[in-house]
This record gives structure tokens, C-alpha cells and sequence, in this order.
């Protein structure tokens, strides 16, 4: 009942104004289809690039990431998932493959996995970010549930952190599977790709400069901001 009260609701939201602007094409496409006299725009999230850069230290090259509010349920299932479906393939090719959580608000479900595994750190609220991608060889992305786009997978692109996402996690993202990240969805699929990322460094850092590139030209704050301004001044003048 509560989400029908709130599609019916975000559909009469669109109609009163003069421009609607969505963070993604799929969110426009449903938008523009329960709305057809909505006038739907994009304007993607994006990431400061010149504040998350490539670190030239070196990474930790087993070291996993996985960056978001835990206290989002979302996350925290994708964290779940990840540990009990995919994670025990990982470790048993890489037994020193570690495991970082970093986000605020942990569950005691998620804090506990730490407890119960020496190689998972659960971080809670950090000042930033960005040290711990710089830390990090793989950022995973094993998203169930979700809509919009990551802004964790464009932090992580930046900094050239590579990326193992589902495809629910990169939805609304143009992000091409073997070229800027691995698309998987099916556990063992993840835990290869991940595995192969760590194990083949020349492959890895094919994906972070590709990456990288994408997050410059598609998703960087100027850029984005001067289509959002377009967007607005289209809405006034018309």
C-alpha cells in the first residue's frame, strides 16, 4: 500500500513542474513512461576527479573494498550476500585476500562479521574515503537491490580502484563489462572475476585506466554541472 501511495504520489510531483531531472536513463524511461507529460532530463550523478585521484603508492594487492551506508538496507544485504556467497570462493584461491566494509551505521549483523572472520574489517564512519580505496585492489559492488546510480563505483573509478559490480550495481551507468569494470551476477562468476583482478595486475590496471578515463569525460563535476545549468535554463525559457 505505501508504495502505491508513493509511485501515485511521485507521478502527480512530476507533473506540476516544469522540468523533472533524474540521476539516471533508466530512472527517466520509467519516469517519462508513468508521467508522459513530464518534461524528463538527465543529469547523472558525477565525482569531484580532482579530489579523487589515482594514489601512486602502492595498493594492497588482495585487499577488497566494499564502500556505502550501512545503515541503507541495501548494502547491507549486498554486504551479506557477498560474505556468505561469494567471499569463501575468494579466500579459498587467495587465503590472504582481506576484506574491508567501510560505511557508517553497521548493523550488528554486519559488525559481527568481523568478529567471526579475521580478514573482514568493519570500519564504520570514516573522514574519508578515498585512503581506503588507495589501499584497496578491488572495489566489489554486489548489489541485489537498488535504483539511481552508485556513487561508489564512480569513487572508486576515480581514484582507479577496480571495480566488480552486479548489474544492478551499475545500472544507469555507462560502464562496459571487461572494458571500465567486471559485470557479474552469479556468485561464482563474481568471486572469478575478482580473483582473476587480483591475479593478473596488468589486466587490473587496464580496467582502472579505462575506468578512470570514463568517470573524466562522462561523470565529472564540471562537466555534469554545466548540462544541469542547461537543463534548468531550457526549463526557464520555455
Amino acid at each position: 500500500m505505501d508504495l502505491y501511495k508513493l509511485r501515485r504520489f511521485e507521478t502527480a510531483m512530476w507533473r506540476r513542474f516544469d522540468r523533472v531531472l533524474m540521476c539516471s536513463d533508466v530512472d527517466a524511461a520509467q519516469a517519462r513512461a508513468r508521467s508522459p507529460a513530464a518534461s524528463v532530463d538527465v543529469v547523472p550523478n558525477c565525482v569531484d576527479t580532482r579530489r579523487y585521484r589515482p594514489s601512486r603508492a602502492p595498493t594492497n594487492g588482495s585487499r577488497l573494498i566494499y564502500l556505502g551506508h550501512m545503515g541503507w538496507w541495501p548494502n547491507e544485504d549486498a554486504v551479506m550476500h557477498f560474505v556468505t556467497d561469494i567471499y569463501p570462493t575468494i579466500k579459498i584461491r587467495l587465503p590472504d585476500v582481506t576484506f574491508l566494509i567501510v560505511g557508517q551505521a553497521p548493523s550488528a549483523e554486519v559488525s559481527a562479521l568481523a568478529t567471526g572472520d579475521a580478514s573482514i574489517t568493519v570500519t564504520g564512519a570514516v573522514d574519508d574515503v578515498i585512503p581506503y580505496l588507495h589501499q584497496s585492489a578491488v572495489s566489489v559492488v554486489p548489489l541485489r537491490i537498488a535504483s539511481g546510480s552508485r556513487l561508489k563505483i564512480l569513487e572508486a573509478l576515480a581514484a582507479e580502484t577496480a571495480v566488480v559490480s552486479t548489474s544492478t550495481g551499475c545500472e544507469g551507468l555507462n560502464t562496459t563489462h571487461n572494458e571500465h569494470i567486471m559485470i557479474c551476477d552469479e556468485p561464482v562468476q563474481f568471486a572469478r572475476a575478482v580473483i582473476t583482478l587480483i591475479e593478473d595486475p596488468t589486466m587490473r590496471s587496464r580496467l582502472e585506466a579505462s575506468g578512470r578515463a570514463l568517470v573524466t569525460t562522462q561523470y565529472d563535476w564540471a562537466a555534469v554541472g554545466r548540462r544541469a545549468v542547461d537543463s534548468v535554463r531550457a526549463a526557464i525559457e520555455s
